[in-house]
């Protein structure tokens, strides 16, 4: 199966171990990335890897109103519609969210240039939000468009039902590199962790420290039930927007 993959996150060399494990499945597989994107909370430059991008074509594009999930888009088109004429993909999958102008972008040119290819949309969304209008109408050109959606979170099963699409919706999941990530045991932890020895309800968060994740609702109700006399403690990793760790910090 020849399989074109989207993904402007995919400048973070990490992330493209996914591909290796698909061309170790048989994929037919070129990737198309931005040359360079804000990814792993830095600044980040497309930067080819030897072991990691040998045995599948990478094209790292440049992209106007980059960083910015909804507005941004591939420049050059004409380099898009080679890659779609050259490859003649049976699966275009865009990890691309169904409203932006990137999905737009490769929708429209893909149904021109290679019309019996099918799409595939990956979505993080699991909340039902309004877009702004041009956003709206780019959703719902590329719903009616594409085959299937892939959700990551189980409520982006239900968004996208009650948006009426009519293809395929399945879950799907992020995945691990188990290299770097496998599970210890309680003692293991609390030997490594020395913070994690008290006793009480221990709560971990890692990620972006951001004001969608909510992160200050937690804090709030960890004071709420510090006050009904509940033994807790929060533990935050990660880095983000500046004023608002200073925020959660206080």
């Amino acid at each position: 199966m020849k399989v074109l993959y989207v993904w402007h996150a995919a400048v973070e060399k990490e992330y493209r171990r996914l591909f290796i494990e698909m061309v170790k499945l048989g994929v037919d597989l070129t990737v198309v990335t931005s040359n360079r994107w804000f990814e792993s909370s830095k600044h980040q430059i497309f930067q080819r890897d030897t072991d990691l991008d040998r045995d599948h074509s990478i094209y790292a594009l440049s992209t106007l109103f980059t960083n910015h999930i909804r507005a941004f888009f591939y420049i050059n088109v004409f380099k898009i519609v080679a890659i779609i004429l050259k490859t003649r993909p049976d699966v275009l999958y865009l990890k691309e969210e169904p409203f932006s102008s990137a999905a737009f972008e490769w929708v429209l040119l893909c149904k021109i240039f290679s019309p019996r290819t099918k799409i595939v949309v990956e979505s993080d969304e699991n909340l039902w939000v309004r877009h702004p209008l041009l956003f709206r109408f780019f959703e719902k050109i590329v719903l009616s468009a594409i085959q299937g959606i892939a959700a990551v979170p189980t409520d982006g099963i239900d968004i996208y039902k009650r948006k009426c699409f009519p293809g395929l919706i399945r879950k799907t999941h992020y995945f691990v590199n188990t290299h770097l990530f496998q599970p210890l045991s309680s003692k293991e932890v609390k030997e490594n962790l020395p913070v994690l020895k008290g006793k009480g309800l221990k709560i971990g968060y890692v990620g972006r420290i951001t004001e969608e994740k909510g992160i200050d609702t937690l804090i709030e109700a960890a004071g709420l039930l510090k006050k009904e006399g509940f033994s807790l403690q929060i533990f935050i990793v990660g880095s983000g927007q500046e004023d608002y760790v200073k925020r959660m910090k206080q």
